[in-house]
């Protein structure tokens, strides 16, 4: 009897079975190719700050830049082809205009995204609101 190459059960060939087979195989294939994950030092192209960075031997560098933070990344200077992508795409993004409601309890104008659409203006206004409100329910359960 032979091992199992990916989980070592005793089998009569080299596999358990074909998972066992694509997890073994596919692993090897994927390294072979790309190699192992090792760390990396790389420096940060903002602040000089040096910080260590996991990727494949092969691949590396996988970037041009690296960056230790995100806010370094944002501080990078963006090209003016870039800046006008985004541009485009802020112009194109729909944007949901401000509802006009009005006051339950004293008709104060109020303007809220409608994601935020309130009944009343204030604390004050929904207590007294909602008193009155109760004090109807009362009389008709009467």
């Amino acid at each position: 009897m032979n091992k199992c190459l990916n989980c070592g059960n005793d089998v009569k060939n080299k596999y358990c079975n074909v998972t066992c087979q694509n997890k073994h195989q596919g692993k090897k294939r994927v390294e072979k190719i790309h190699g192992k994950y090792k760390f990396f030092v790389v420096i940060c192209d903002i602040c000089g700050k040096e910080f260590s960075v996991e990727e494949r031997d092969k691949k590396f560098p996988t970037k041009e830049k690296y960056y230790c933070s995100v806010s370094c990344s944002n501080t990078r200077n963006h090209s003016e082809e870039t800046k006008n992508k985004i541009a485009k795409t802020l112009k194109n993004k729909p944007r949901k205009g401000k509802i006009v409601s009005y006051c339950k309890e004293c008709g104060k104008k109020m303007e809220d995204f409608p994601s935020q659409q309130r009944i009343f203006c204030s604390k004050k206004c929904a207590h007294n609101g909602y008193t009155l409100i109760i004090k109807t329910y009362q009389i008709y359960l009467k």
